[in-house]
């Protein structure tokens, strides 16, 4: 009977070893998952604030454009409907036609007088006679 006791606290003696190899495994395991979480939380964090910054970008963009866009249509002595007016940045194009080399200067004179000097203008109207 000694014998059979000595074998079963051996036997678990060594089931508990293994056991701890395991825990101890299964803790690893853990922390990689864990540290790999984590890194991939930071990742989509710092997405989402650029994808935020890109919309605040494109929003502050688009807010230009139909500044210019509005003041151009408001002028009575302008006929705007063939501009077109694109923000990027600091830099806002026009493009598309009017009818006179004035209405061209019109249109310039509009848009730097709505944008002010933070902002490049690029004027890329063509002069298209009716």
């Amino acid at each position: 009977m000694a014998n059979k006791a000595g074998i079963w606290i051996i036997g678990g003696a060594f089931l508990v070893a293994g056991l701890s190899g395991c825990s101890s495994e299964a803790n690893k395991n853990l922390d990689d998952a864990g540290t790999t979480l984590k890194a991939d939380a930071d990742k989509a964090g710092k997405s989402i604030s650029s994808a935020t910054a890109d919309s605040r970008k494109a929003l502050s963009n688009d807010a230009t454009s139909v500044s210019v866009k509005q003041a151009l249509m408001a002028a009575k002595d302008l006929k705007a409907g063939d501009i077109n007016v694109n923000t990027t940045d600091t830099k806002v194009t026009l493009t598309g036609s009017v009818p006179t080399a004035s209405q061209k200067s019109r249109a310039h004179q509009i848009a730097q007088g709505v944008l002010g000097p933070n902002f490049k203008l690029v004027d890329a109207i063509t002069v298209v006679p009716e």
